[in-house]
């Protein structure tokens, strides 16, 4: 519910079948070890901006790091 940001804005989300450790383990979604690939991000928006209910407004990228 409250993830740790990284000092540029930046969200890091790990996506594994194991603990990552104590201290990343905010950033942590439980996954399937043969589940690779088989996420699907989703984002809401409440109460968004008009730019982004127009298609102004483009989020960023979701950038697989391994």
């Amino acid at each position: 519910m409250n993830p740790k940001v990284a000092d540029d804005g930046s969200v890091t989300i790990y996506r594994e079948p194991t603990r990552p450790g104590a201290d990343l383990e905010v950033n942590w979604l439980l996954s399937a070890a043969h589940a690779r690939g088989a996420l699907t991000p989703l984002m809401r928006l409440y109460w968004p901006l008009p730019p982004a209910l127009s298609g102004e407004w483009i989020p960023p990228p979701v950038v697989e790091v391994t």
